[in-house]
């Protein structure tokens, strides 16, 4: 039990974190024993390619994309001539009284056009380098949505695997069950020792420990797929 009480203090202390609180915070909330909540056994996961939509990375990978293609469109437009309609005031005058007079002013109004015709090399140079972060861009998407994809498919196999583990030890702890039912009977007959009802029940105490573990396991791996899906799913009963 001490092993088990202190992993129970570290876990409870962790929430608290989680939630901003203080060690301890929540120790008579969550040291009382209660039955933990059922798991359910199907899981509603929807599309894929939905799912995978509210998982922050495939967000943050797409956001780069467009960031990247964006700046390619940016480094294509600088190829283009640029044409600015500007207009400029200059008032001159060889005296000061006649300075501000109308005769005095100068308008100017008009385009002025802006033609890249010498600086070629530094703009190839710049749409390589832009094109080459799109590249890059387009792959570590790529990377992040398979890296996704085999998340979502790990989570989901190791949930279905779990719950098949957890009736195989209810099987064997019904068997164990019976089994020890009979060697009380048969030591009271006096056919068998005492140490066959002490084997007995030993494999009972480990298959239920496994049953146990198998429900934490489902537990978790539950856990897992909802991080793998990203959330904002529902469970279908």
């Amino acid at each position: 039990m001490p092993p088990l009480r202190a992993r129970e203090a570290q876990l409870i202390n962790a929430i608290g974190l989680l939630l901003g609180l203080e060690p301890r915070a929540l120790d008579d909330e969550l040291r009382p024993p209660r039955l933990p909540p059922a798991t359910p056994r199907l899981v509603g996961v929807g599309l894929p390619a939905t799912l995978l939509q509210r998982r922050p990375d495939i967000r943050e990978a797409v956001a780069r994309l467009h960031a990247a293609l964006a700046e390619v469109g940016e480094a294509e437009a600088e190829f283009y001539p640029d044409v600015n309609l500007i207009g400029d005031i200059n008032v001159q005058s060889i005296t000061a009284k006649k300075l501000f007079r109308a005769s005095s002013t100068q308008w100017i109004l008009g385009p002025t056009v802006t033609i890249p015709i010498f600086e070629g090399g530094r703009l190839r140079g710049n749409l390589a380098l832009k094109e080459s972060r799109h590249r890059e861009a387009a792959i570590e998407f790529q990377k992040a949505l398979l890296r996704a994809w085999q998340e979502v498919d790990d989570a989901l196999t190791a949930f279905a695997q779990a719950q098949k583990r957890r009736v195989a030890a209810g099987r064997a702890t019904v068997q164990d069950k019976i089994a020890l039912d009979a060697a009380k009977q048969r030591y009271r007959e006096g056919l068998v020792d005492f140490l066959n009802v002490n084997e007995s029940l030993a494999q009972l105490l480990r298959s239920e420990n496994e049953l146990v573990q198998s429900e934490v396991d489902v537990a978790s791996d539950l856990v897992r797929l909802y991080r793998a899906l990203g959330g904002g799913w529902e469970i279908a009963e």
